[in-house]
């Protein structure tokens, strides 16, 4: 008898806590989705890097960034191009490749190939 009292108790003592919790919430505006609660915060804005690069048919090189691809309209076959970045002059020419920076940054490179 004292453990179904007392069993008793414990549950009406949890029914009274857990809705008083729920009332005192739901009489204050509370926002659970922590996106929601940004008022007013200054977004960045992105940079964008121009670079002018010449280099020699059958001259390499490295550019820095991801997501590399060429721009410019065709005939783009002055260079060869691939996804690391590397860049390789095969005729006399001119390409602009932009490729995406850490921190949401965007470079453009204009490639003349002499």
């Amino acid at each position: 008898m004292k453990k179904k009292l007392l069993l008793g108790l414990l549950s009406l003592t949890a029914c009274f806590s857990l809705g008083s919790t729920s009332f005192a919430n739901s009489s204050t505006a509370v926002n659970e989705n922590p996106a929601m609660n940004v008022v007013n915060q200054a977004v960045p804005a992105k940079d964008n890097y121009y670079t002018e690069i010449t280099i020699k048919v059958g001259e390499s090189i490295n550019l820095t960034g991801s997501g590399f691809f060429i721009s410019s309209a065709p005939p783009y076959d002055a260079i060869y191009l691939n996804r690391q970045g590397l860049v390789i002059g095969l005729k006399p020419g001119s390409v602009a490749v932009v490729a995406d920076l850490p921190g949401g940054d965007t470079i453009m490179y204009y490639i003349t190939v002499k």
